[in-house]
């Protein structure tokens, strides 16, 4: 409390004509956050049913500054009744400092072996954006509509590591080290969509349409490690990285009212994907090409069984695709038994949803909900043989399984003077994977709850608390220990409500977060 600054400044500019609208709109952001991680990662034999011996205890704290400034201006304009175009321009400058100090310590049967590691991490890193997209509508009739749209994003990145680290063993004898990195990045995005949409009645309404993505990725690092003779290349850590891919996707989605009570909505999406990603660097150079097709159909069936009360059956099946960080093969070295780095053999997430909803007088709902995921990705620790480097990188796990149950209950009066919110929910997750030759088992449940209780008392005054807690949960291959905050809020209207001073404040209990399974080889299939 107290220990961190954020603010936020907006401004906004409007102006409108008989048959155009132009806008501008700019934000600016300078705030400090912190995590403070405390892990344990153990360290086993190949094979599983022998016991980890070596444990590694971290703790870290990390301090980030940012700045931000964003701005988007752009132009609406109306030809015709019937045809209309925008035009929309916008950008992002966004820097980060990261400041972090980290000390590691081994443990042998639960005592302190030969040394320990302190590291200290400087890491800047600068984002600039800029993108333009563009529209244009044709109304043909009341009842037929034609979009169509062009989206381009251009995305650059810079970041820089200066790192130190000081090695002692039992002796207190120190070993200095010194790493620095360089990494530079360029992303362009294309977006183009085309959809027709058919309204026949209040009853019955099509849509189907068309769009083609493009995404190039092109980003090099360079590592320099600091030896007796002065600064020398880190080989085994700098590297070229390209990728791209392109997306074709069609789709048909219909909405039928077959009566005052029954309702459905059905939709199917074709998609052909290819992929190309090349990497190089001094120990290896490798490329990797995919093509595949998918379809994805979804339905939603929906009936009025009384007045206020609606039962909801949704099935869909969508899929989740690496984001470009995480398929981007570069290496964050955090010490020397620390590194994060992406993976460009990640394949694509699918995930089966099925949900039966029961809403009440269109505010309250209860659900019960099953997922399956395929290939889900998750951040994974692994261990590279020979040289106990934990990697901490996103991977394809085998399977996953999640159910539970969900309930919102909003606007509740125990008085008139007290409102009441309430959000909860129990699930259950499961992830299966495989490593050397072993299988393994993630599992928990895992309650959450969020409740918000708003006061109003006399005198133009008002009092809210607010308030929520997740349970510990399974993702992949971690337990993700619980999870709380606690906000306290008071708030006085002054001159008829025309004038609110607000002020709250915030109670947070952080989380840790650690291996679930002792730490398995780094397989270099992976990389």
């Amino acid at each position: 409390m107290g220990e961190v600054f954020r603010q936020n400044q907006s401004l906004s500019v409007n102006f409108q004509g008989n048959n155009f609208k132009l806008y501008t709109d700019y934000s600016f952001y300078d705030g400090k956050d912190f995590i403070k991680i405390n892990s344990s990662r153990y360290y086993s034999k190949n094979e599983i049913s022998e016991p980890a011996s070596v444990r590694l205890d971290m703790q870290a704290n990390r301090r980030f500054h940012s700045l931000s400034n964003y701005f988007k201006t752009g132009i609406e304009y109306d030809f015709s009744k019937k045809v209309s175009a925008d035009v929309h321009l916008q950008g992002n400058w966004f820097g980060r400092e990261k400041n972090e100090a980290a000390q590691s310590d081994f443990f042998e049967n639960d005592f302190f072996t030969q040394h320990s590691l302190h590291t200290t991490n400087v890491q800047e890193v600068k984002n600039r954006n800029l993108g333009v997209s563009a529209g244009i509508q044709y109304k043909m009739n009341p009842k037929l509509k034609w979009d169509n749209v062009v989206n381009f994003l251009s995305y650059t990145q810079d970041e820089e590591l200066n790192q130190k680290s000081t090695m002692a063993d039992y002796n207190n004898s120190l070993e200095q080290h010194a790493l620095m990195g360089n990494m530079t990045g360029k992303n362009d995005i294309l977006n183009v969509q085309s959809v027709m949409a058919y309204n026949k009645s209040d009853k019955f309404t099509f849509q189907s349409g068309a769009k083609v993505s493009s995404i190039a990725i092109n980003s090099n690092a360079l590592y320099n490690s600091f030896e007796p003779g002065g600064w020398i290349q880190d080989k085994e850590l700098s590297s070229g990285f390209k990728y791209q891919e392109n997306i074709w996707a069609g789709f048909l989605q219909a909405a039928q009212k077959w009566s005052e009570r029954f309702s459905t909505e059905a939709g199917l999406r074709l998609e052909h994907t290819n992929t190309e990603a090349g990497y190089v660097s001094e120990s290896r150079d490798s490329t990797l090409v995919r093509h595949y097709n998918q379809l994805f159909p979804s339905i939603a069936i929906n009936y009025i069984l009384t007045e206020g009360h609606t039962i909801s059956f949704q099935y869909g099946r969508r899929i989740v695709r690496p984001n470009y960080r995480d398929l981007n093969p570069f290496t964050e070295v955090n010490d020397f038994y620390l590194q994060e780095r992406g993976n460009t053999a990640l394949r694509p997430e699918l995930l089966n949803n099925l949900e039966v909803l029961w809403l009440l007088k269109s505010k309250h709902m209860l659900s019960m909900f099953y997922t399956v995921r395929q290939n889900p990705i998750t951040k994974s620790y692994l261990t590279e043989p020979d040289s106990g480097i934990t990697i901490v990188m996103p991977l394809n796990l085998k399977q996953s399984y999640t159910t539970g149950f969900k309930a919102s209950i909003n606007t509740l009066k125990p008085t008139k003077w007290w409102t009441s919110y309430f959000n909860g929910s129990l699930t259950y997750k499961e992830f299966y994977w495989q490593e050397s030759g072993n299988h393994y088992k993630n599992s928990l449940l895992t309650p959450s709850l969020q409740l918000n209780n708003q006061f109003e008392l006399l005198r133009n005054w008002a009092f809210e608390i607010t308030g929520y807690l997740n349970g510990t949960s399974a993702e992949g291959q971690a337990k993700i220990d619980a999870i709380g905050a606690l906000s306290i809020g008071v708030r006085k209207n002054f001159f008829d409500n025309k004038l609110s001073l607000y002020t709250r404040v915030f109670f947070i209990a952080c989380c840790s977060l650690g291996s679930l399974i002792p730490a398995c080889e780094l397989p270099f299939s992976f990389c």
